[in-house]
């Protein structure tokens, strides 16, 4: 393996092959990973754990949810089975499943949440209305 000059260039290195490769489980898999990379599995695996804290097969589906959560917040358009597919996971069920463990709340809810905030801060923007609750009435009031 060429070995990287840091723990990010091997992270970076190996998103770079992993993620645009997320929706197709021929090339997003261990054995594609190690032909990437020209290395065997667990050198690869042992590589992950010392840079992450986890090993290539925790890591995989973390980076499937944490990609999902940047396409439902990037992509406002694409619907949450489409995200699903974009990332690889076929089921429903497990994708929800997956996505609540990592987040807490279900997908929809996750962006809707995230686009209540962006409108929330467009209108802060738009306006330059900030506001805080009044200790003495508390009521909110513009600064």
């Amino acid at each position: 393996m060429n070995q990287p000059t840091s723990p990010s260039d091997f992270l970076n290195r190996y998103n770079r092959f992993v993620i645009p490769n997320l929706h197709n489980p021929e090339l997003c898999n261990v054995a594609s990973i190690e032909n990437y990379f020209d290395e065997d599995r667990r050198v690869l695996s042992a590589a992950m754990k010392i840079h992450t804290g986890l090993t290539m097969e925790e890591y995989m589906p973390r980076l499937r949810i944490w990609t999902a959560g940047s396409i439902l917040r990037r992509e406002e358009s694409k619907t949450i089975c489409q995200v699903r597919q974009a990332v690889g996971m076929r089921d429903e069920d497990h994708f929800t499943k997956c996505f609540k463990r990592e987040y807490i709340i279900t997908p929809a809810v996750y962006r809707a949440m995230y686009l209540e905030q962006m409108e929330y801060q467009r209108y802060i923007l738009r306006f330059g209305i900030w506001s805080q609750i009044c200790p003495e009435c508390g009521y909110r009031h513009h600064l």
